[in-house]
């Protein structure tokens, strides 16, 4: 059980990072597409799943309850998986920059 949670989790992981540096690269050339509106749906889906429990992984936290202490919740080093909501947080305000210089610059008239 612990790792079929621990794939899934990594699997998760890996779709949110693939989704925020696709959202990266898509506001900062201006491409839109089908698939960016699906990396918006996984990262609202992850921002939803995140947010009530203090910006923690629910997994993580049912991962430290249910294992000993020092269970990796993870399949990748713990030195990395320490920092992945801190680290996606900024790719998102670096993706999110464009959006809003968009909105802001003076437009010409």
């Amino acid at each position: 059980m612990l790792f079929a949670l621990q794939v899934f989790h990594t699997l998760v992981a890996v779709v949110n990072f693939a989704a925020l540096f696709y959202m990266l690269y898509a506001h900062w050339t201006g491409k839109r597409t089908r698939l960016l509106k699906f990396c918006y749906f996984a990262i609202v889906v992850e921002a939803i799943a995140i947010v009530p429990f203090g910006l923690s992984c629910p997994i993580s936290l049912w991962v430290k309850h249910n294992y000993p202490h020092g269970t990796p919740d993870i399949l990748i080093p713990k030195w990395f998986s320490k920092r992945l909501i801190e680290w996606g947080a900024v790719l998102l305000i670096f993706a999110l920059v464009p959006i809003v210089y968009r909105h802001f610059r003076p437009r010409p008239e």
